[in-house]
């Protein structure tokens, strides 16, 4: 009971900081569906994903790094000065944005009136939201749960409030929603920032960071690579938006291919960094204080992770007919086949991540990068197969960008020794029945439930406390992950 307890200390306050979150991002999808048009949704989503061009390849890589050092680096250097160096060169980064989104505005019909939005309010965005997405995750690595958890609240709140209430106030036009979303972050970056105070102040005295060829060669080594990766998930996940575009495809024309992709990828994302905030940040701690047994603690997060992956996609596809009803409107009710493949590419993206994440823990990212460009040479000459001598589809396109994912997948459990599958697995099997079982119950239940013509929101009410409290039951009796509630403490 204990252990239970423990666990739950644990994860409480990381996991329902990004519970808050997951559910803002359902609100706003919905927000967004009401007032604005599917060329407009998919709009902002490819704005978006010009942040997370320069995000996850520009910036990820570097943050990544400085999340695998930190808590050695708080007791080495001046914490100030580490956050001063990458802030300006986030500025940096978001002036080079700009000239990318100009040009991507160029490319659209109407473009004047989106020149304001795309030249100031999306790399402002771009800006303070790694700025908050970098100094949030910090107190989740320092362990400091309640106050992660409350800025989590303040950002959920504020992402729903200001928005709607620029939009409302304002008119509903993609600038007011944009200056909502950017003020949010604004206030939820400053919050974080207060917050870290403490570790400022312990490590005030410390020497600053020096980029003498010792540090250079060390972080390169770790940064090359992981950008390279980042590069190549990008393009994966968000990089069909703009390829479609430049190819001559009109925004209205894959706004559907867009908004059901966006959509999995919002759940699916929101799943992931709920995991992350619960045994990622364990695991990053654990393998900072002893590299030499990262294998074991990442089968440890495997573990954890994996059963609760696997019930995350099995409640995706019981709901999925329901989806586009709750989430947007009625008009995109013919979603479902878009959303099934969606989901299965989220899945193969977040077990590539953890893989990614292992690699990290071992300071080597190099390994991820061969398996990524054999599946994209594979994805090439299909795809050129494909649009050449059939009738090009949406739906076979995103079929290919699921096989792609997945190939990768394959190709990197290679790396993986023997005794770190054979702990996994032998975990696993024992979840396997009770996964079976309870999955085939609640299935069964639901067909029940619709044979019987009940109420729609009988059965979502039913399957969403179903696949939550089996969630819960599996990771309170996680029997390896008692090392949950322990913080990180300055020495």
């Amino acid at each position: 009971m204990s252990r239970i307890y423990q666990n739950f200390n644990g994860l409480f306050f990381p996991g329902f900081a990004k519970l808050l979150q997951f559910f803002s991002s359902l609100f706003m999808l919905k927000v967004l569906a009401l007032n604005f048009s599917p060329e407009e949704i998919a709009l902002w989503s490819s704005a978006l994903s010009g942040i997370a061009f320069f995000g996850l390849i520009f910036i990820g890589p570097i943050g990544t790094y400085i999340n695998r050092n930190l808590i050695n680096w708080t007791n080495e250097f001046s914490l100030i000065k580490i956050l001063f160096y990458h802030f300006c060169y986030l500025c940096l980064i978001t002036l080079i944005s700009v000239a990318f989104f100009y040009f991507f505005n160029n490319n659209l019909e109407n473009n004047s009136s989106n020149l304001f939005f795309f030249l100031y309010i999306i790399p402002l965005i771009l800006l303070f939201q790694v700025i908050f997405i970098t100094y949030h995750s910090f107190l989740n690595l320092f362990g400091r749960n309640k106050e992660y958890l409350s800025i989590s609240f303040v950002i959920s709140v504020l992402l729903i409030l200001l928005p709607f209430l620029f939009i409302t106030l304002m008119g509903n036009k993609l600038i007011f929603w944009g200056l909502g979303f950017l003020l949010s972050n604004i206030i939820a970056a400053s919050m974080s920032l207060y917050y870290l105070n403490d570790f400022i102040k312990f490590s005030i005295t410390n020497p600053k960071l020096k980029f003498d060829k010792n540090f250079l060669d060390k972080s390169k080594v770790f940064i090359i690579p992981s950008l390279i990766f980042a590069l190549l998930s990008w393009v994966n996940i968000h990089g069909y938006k703009f390829g479609l575009i430049y190819s001559g495809f009109s925004i209205e024309v894959i706004s559907y291919l867009i908004v059901g992709l966006t959509l999995s990828h919002s759940l699916f994302s929101a799943l992931e960094q709920i995991l992350y905030a619960v045994y990622g940040s364990v695991y990053q701690r654990r393998v900072s204080l002893n590299k030499v047994n990262s294998d074991e603690y990442w089968a440890d997060l495997m573990n954890g992770v994996i059963p609760i992956l696997v019930v995350g996609f099995l409640g995706y596809i019981s709901f999925i007919d329901y989806l586009p009803m709750i989430l947007l409107s009625e008009s995109y009710l013919s979603l479902n086949r878009i959303l099934l493949i969606g989901g299965i590419i989220e899945v193969a993206r977040i077990l590539l991540n953890l893989i990614f994440l292992r690699n990290q823990g071992i300071n080597k990212t190099k390994n991820m990068i061969n398996p990524f460009l054999i599946s994209y040479l594979v994805f090439c000459s299909i795809f050129t197969f494909v649009f050449f001598l059939f009738d090009f589809s949406l739906l076979i396109f995103s079929l290919i960008m699921a096989f792609i994912s997945f190939g990768t997948f394959v190709q990197l459990l290679n790396q993986l020794s023997f005794e770190v599958i054979n702990k996994i697995y032998v975990n696993l099997k024992n979840l396997l029945l009770k996964l079976i079982l309870i999955s085939f119950l609640i299935f069964t239940s639901k067909e029940l439930l619709i044979f019987f013509e009940i109420n729609k929101l009988v059965i979502i009410i039913f399957l969403l406390i179903s696949w939550i409290l089996f969630s819960f039951n599996i990771i309170l009796n996680d029997k390896n992950l008692d090392i949950l509630s322990t913080p990180f403490k300055p020495d």
